[in-house]
């Protein structure tokens, strides 16, 4: 049954061209379809393809005649196949071909083509008949539904049917090419989508470097999937790195103005930003996104020396060189009234009264200036006193006093109501003073000065409180505190900010660095999180200065080393041990100690909780077993039958509820936790004293590392050697060296004394990739994550490091706090915190958020904020 040579036309596709879109891929799968070898061996007389299909595209206007090229077309088709739809049925063209193909071919060789509507619909229905009258109503012939299977399917009838083959026996063969096609787009999609996300991730850490996690966390969004167990995109972990990185960080460039930013602070609720520029604009941002919110605020004809929001975050108030201030409303960002004017100079501040009826100024006029704002009138007269230009001037908090800072060097406050100068000025400062403001509570002022230094002062008595604040190597441009008054938050021309606390004056933590000039102003987020800066270098910043996401509570009560912590299996507990002989027990969510600690008990013990969580059994280097009543603080001692000789190491499973001790003559044995009696053989082959062993999670296997410098795996039931693992090059001694299964029992991890830790194939004994490097001291403890995707190490460099198995690259940074050797690390059960024990004498507990956490985070953050079209172009986003 090969082509029929009269002729030219396999087929003649008749349609409405309201379904022009279906029409075409009908012809476009026809032309690309090809008859399976096994077929075309099976009946050599089928046709092979079918590639010579006429489709009309012209306009058709509304006349139903044929003209002669389509029916010269009809003519050389052999076979009519009908797009039907209630368009089709009522389409007077398809009619019309209809007809003239049945005069000349018969209705044998038409094919109906449903997509939509209904075959004989009832007469209430006849909007949805399908096919078309001149086939006959009812109709009864054949008709291949694309609702029946799938629309390839349905062509795949047709053709089955021509040809006269089983259409099973075509349709298997397109779905199994239907399936590599796909797979094989998919695989180069992926290679693409993996090479985009390694490009952005190298674009994401010099964003992080430069100060701008916020974008950074964007395009990690883009480079990272957005669902981890249903990828829309392969994961890469450069791509976590980064996000985790970039989420570490939380700090973010905002840019927009075009000349120097020399203002910028917080409205009251903490979740907007506005700034203020050299650039004549005033800019409103959210603190969320960084993103700039409406357009730019213009009407000073000058520059803007400050800027703030009302109290009620509803008004914003403006400073000018303009010799101006002016009062904005904060949502629309339109002007209120007109400027303000009474200043001979340029206005260097502006702010309101927290009853915000009222505005407080002061200028390069020498003058401070109360202003209501209802009526933007002067109230009263200027306040005289200053022999200098004014540099700053605010209420206090209850709003019956102002404090001014002058280029005279002093500070001065004055009676809100009388406008008259309270007590003496405050002298001390011995440059310009910039900037001068009350706590929270109104008890003390702080002033910032260009002599470098930080000011406290008594803001009843004028004295200064301590000594001076001093870290800055130029110009302290302003200093403010934080909303509890228990920090302060300066800015100098020596491009830094620098948190100070209040009571003590010692700096907290290090110097907040990234602008590229001289910063301008700081202030702190109410909430205390963060601190925004503004900059001569047309910038401004946010900075994440709450606890560093890496940052730890710290569990201090030990009065010795602490050698091993671990987590309950609610994670709500922690359980610690250490060499001043005692065991303690901690809340998780509050870092109390729950339990008072429990003495006599010797050193480098190991303890667990039991499956209730209300008991700990502990063992130590003894043959006995001690279950601990956590709330009576009381405990019951079991002995361990048949152990007589000298122990040199305990583990404890309580999963399985096993003991493994470790034996003088370079053996170690089992013992059950309930009865005390040893399970199974003693597992003899090691060369020299066994420093660790450890149950796999199924309980059928142990694996063990000996001073003879092996790793050996052993069968629980036989007690026989089932590999020898010989891979660390210089182990020595020491009591915190083990090793870890992973949570389904397949890989084992072990770190070393020549600072590497190495992944093993548990069944075969093989070692898997390279030695994991990075730590700078020996490495004491390893472990995996629940979800066996991670491996967190302990190490003498006072670092906790945190590993993607499947790579073997370090997440994250390290995580620093411990003052000494960390002799143990573990994830918590469901692996969002990491316990850390040193001989700091402290425990650690870390955060570490899930990753899907982590994106599921940020696409709700930044959900708002798009990409610029100069983003979409420098990042090849489009």
């Amino acid at each position: 049954m090969g082509k029929n040579p009269k002729y030219k036309n396999f087929a003649f596709i008749s349609y409405s061209h309201k379904d022009m879109r279906e029409a075409k891929r009908f012809e476009q799968f026809l032309c690309d379809f090809r008859l399976p070898v096994h077929i075309k061996e099976k009946y050599p007389d089928r046709p092979e393809e079918f590639k010579e299909i006429f489709r009309d595209d012209s306009s058709m206007n509304a006349c139903p005649d044929l003209d002669a090229e389509i029916k010269r077309h009809l003519d050389e088709s052999e076979y009519l196949f009908i797009v039907c739809s209630p368009n089709s049925a009522q389409s007077p063209w398809v009619k019309s071909e209809i007809d003239y193909f049945k005069e000349i071919r018969g209705i044998k060789n038409i094919y109906p083509f449903v997509i939509s509507g209904v075959v004989n619909a009832e007469k209430s229905e006849t909007e949805q008949e399908c096919i078309p009258e001149s086939l006959g109503r009812p109709y009864k012939g054949r008709a291949a539904n694309i609702s029946t299977y799938s629309f390839e399917h349905a062509i795949i009838e047709i053709i089955a049917d021509i040809i006269q083959v089983n259409v099973d026996e075509i349709w298997q063969r397109h779905v199994r090419l239907e399936e590599e096609r796909k797979q094989k787009l998919k695989e180069q999609k992926d290679k693409l989508q993996i090479a985009q996300s390694r490009f952005l991730s190298e674009r994401i850490m010099t964003l992080i470097n430069d100060g701008d996690s916020y974008l950074a966390r964007m395009l990690a969004l883009e480079a990272i999937p957005k669902k981890i167990k249903k990828p829309n995109r392969p994961y890469v972990v450069e791509a976590e790195i980064a996000l985790r990185k970039a989420c570490q960080k939380d700090d973010a460039v905002l840019l927009g103005h075009l000349d120097d930013v020399t203002f910028v602070s917080f409205s009251p609720n903490g979740h907007r930003l506005v700034s203020a520029s050299k650039d004549r604009t005033i800019r409103i941002w959210d603190a969320e996104t960084g993103k700039q919110i409406g357009q730019p605020l213009e009407k000073h004809l000058g520059w803007i020396n400050s800027v703030s929001f009302s109290c009620d975050g509803k008004r914003i108030v403006s400073a000018s060189s303009d010799n101006t201030i002016c009062l904005w409303d904060s949502s629309t960002g339109k002007m209120i009234g007109e400027p303000f004017y009474g200043h001979l100079d340029e206005v260097s501040s502006a702010s309101f009264c927290p009853n915000e009826n009222r505005i407080v100024s002061a200028s390069w006029d020498g003058t401070i200036r109360m202003w209501d704002t209802v009526t933007g009138k002067m109230i009263g007269k200027p306040l005289l006193g200053h022999t200098g230009v004014v540099s700053s001037a605010s209420f206090s908090p209850d709003g019956k006093r102002i404090v001014s800072a002058s280029w005279d060097r002093t500070i001065r406050i004055w009676d809100a109501s009388t406008g008259k100068q309270i007590g003496q000025s405050l002298e001390g400062h011995t440059g310009v003073v910039s900037s001068a403001s009350f706590s929270p509570d109104g008890k003390r002022i702080v002033s910032a000065s260009w002599d470098q230094t930080i000011r406290i002062w008594d803001a009843n008595t004028g004295k200064q409180i301590g000594q001076s604040l001093n870290g800055h190597t130029e110009v302290v441009t302003s200093a403010l505190f934080s909303l509890d008054g228990n920090k302060i938050v300066s800015a100098s021309w020596d491009r830094t900010i620098r948190i100070w606390d209040a009571s003590t004056g010692e700096q907290i933590g290090q110097s907040l660095k990234g602008h590229n000039e001289a910063v301008t102003s700081a202030s702190f987020c109410p909430n205390g999180k963060w601190v925004v800066s503004s900059s001569l270098d047309k910038s401004v910043r946010l900075w994440d200065v709450a606890a560093n996401h890496q940052a730890s509570i710290s569990l201090e009560g030990h009065t010795d080393k602490v050698m091993f912590a671990s987590f309950s299996s609610d994670g709500n507990r922690i359980v610690s041990t250490s060499e001043d002989g005692t065991i303690r027990v901690w809340d998780v969510e509050t870092g109390r100690q729950l339990c008072k600690f429990l003495e006599n008990h010797l050193n480098g013990m190991l303890v667990t909780f039991s499956s209730d969580k209300n008991h700990l059994i502990s063992a130590s280097l003894g043959n006995t077993i001690k279950i601990w009543d956590i709330a009576k603080n009381n405990h019951t001692t079991m002995s361990l039958q048949g152990c007589n000789d000298k122990i040199n190491y305990v583990s404890l499973s309580s999963k399985r509820r096993r003991i493994i001790l470790s034996l003088a003559e370079n053996s170690f044995g089992m013992w059950n936790m309930t009865s005390g009696k040893r399970v199974g053989p003693l597992f003899r082959g090691h060369k020299n004293k066994v420093i660790s062993a450890t149950l796999s999670p199924d309980g059928r296997r142990i694996v063990s590392t000996s001073m003879d410098r092996t790793i050996r795996i052993w069968d629980t039931s036989s007690g026989k050697q089932k590999h020898k693992i010989l891979g660390h090059p210089k182990w020595e001694k020491s009591i915190n060296f083990s090793v870890s299964f992973s949570p389904n029992g397949k890989l084992i991890v072990s770190p070393c004394w020549d600072m590497t830790i190495r992944i093993w194939d548990a069944t075969t004994g093989k070692l898997i990739g390279r030695p994991l490097k990075g730590h700078v001291g020996f490495v004491n403890s390893v472990s995996f994550s629940p979800d066996g995707n991670y491996i967190v190490s302990a190490s003498r460099d006072r670092t906790i490091r945190i590993w993607n198995v499947a790579t073997g690259k370090q997440i994250g940074e390290a995580l620093a706090g411990h003052t000494k050797n960390v002799n143990s690390a573990y994830f918590s059960p469901d692996g969002r915190h990491i316990v850390s024990a040193s001989d700091d004498m402290t425990i650690r507990v870390w955060e570490f958020p899930l990753l899907q956490d982590l994106i599921n985070k940020n696409h709700k953050r930044f959900k708002k904020r798009k990409f610029t079209n100069e983003e979409k172009k420098k990042y090849y986003l489009e």
